[in-house]
């Protein structure tokens, strides 16, 4: 259905902020439609939505500084929901350093990383699981992050197993999922997860 409305704004209104914003969206986040994205934010550029996708393109490319300043921006339209900066601090003061946190989407990353760049934490690394469906953005933020992929495939499933091979394939590391995470992600390891304030630590062992 997105392609069909894309397709139809291509013929009818190209090159409008509406129609380069929809070619992003349906592009599912791909590094080839940067420019498209950056054309619609210069014509929009205090625009909530495109500030956000300015974020996600950043934080993608592992540019967290960059990727502050879009929150800042988006933060100072008021559209931004300060509720969930205030729970970011409290995730953030949950981790240890050298943590690799998984996080569920827009909403908890997006906070993170302004509460990381704030207090100079940069050993915290982020990987959102909303971002990992396709392929390239799932090995751009694993690679970010300092960790090597499950049986090195960015196509394995994000499913009830998932971190469970993530912390397999990476031993040395400290696994932690935020609390915003849940359902299918979470489903079969719970036994193994060990609260720390607002975010839990995986381990295949006991604490």
């Amino acid at each position: 259905e997105l392609d069909s409305i894309e397709h139809h704004m291509v013929r009818n209104v190209k090159g409008t902020w509406e129609q380069l914003i929809v070619e992003y969206w349906n592009s599912n986040r791909d590094n080839a439609k940067n420019l498209v994205l950056e054309k619609a934010y210069k014509l929009r550029p205090t625009d909530p939505l495109t500030l956000r996708f300015m974020m996600g393109k950043e934080f993608l490319a592992g540019n967290l500084s960059s990727a502050f300043q879009y929150y800042d921006d988006w933060k100072g339209t008021g559209d931004a929901p300060l509720s969930t900066e205030t729970y970011a601090y409290n995730v953030v003061q949950s981790l240890p350093k050298g943590a690799v946190l998984f996080t569920n989407g827009e909403m908890d990353t997006y906070p993170l990383i302004y509460q990381l760049q704030e207090s100079g934490n940069g050993t915290v690394q982020l990987i959102s699981i909303s971002f990992c469906d396709r392929p390239e953005n799932r090995r751009a933020l694993f690679e970010h992050a300092g960790i090597v992929l499950p049986d090195n495939d960015v196509t394995t499933p994000v499913d009830g197993n998932f971190i469970a091979r993530v912390a397999d394939a990476n031993p040395n590391k400290k696994i932690y999922v935020a609390s915003t995470c849940g359902g299918e992600l979470l489903s079969q390891i719970m036994p193994n997860l060990y609260c720390t304030g607002l975010a839990f630590r995986y381990s295949s062992t006991s604490l």
